[in-house]
């Protein structure tokens, strides 16, 4: 939440990068989630945060394949 309310200050264009950038006195760590396994039912949480993550200079690793349940998924995998 804070990071879209600073992003969105900044004004539409600005992304995780060119915060930083802009901002070298405020760290800001990129955040990486590590997760074995997303259940079914956390699914479209996780699709919402990671539609968002690039902006926000957030990312995911998910050991297990994404759940049948949602055919789509958000972002790239390996080799694509």
């Amino acid at each position: 939440m804070r990071r879209t309310r600073l992003f969105d200050a900044e004004g539409d264009d600005i992304d995780f990068a060119a915060y930083i950038r802009a901002h070298p006195e405020e760290p800001m760590p990129a955040l990486v989630i590590l997760a074995r396994h997303i259940g079914d039912g956390h699914s479209p949480r996780m699709e919402a945060i990671l539609a968002m993550g690039r902006r926000l200079g957030v990312g995911a690793v998910v050991v297990d394949p994404w759940p049948t349940s949602r055919p789509s998924r958000p972002g790239r995998t390996a080799g694509s």
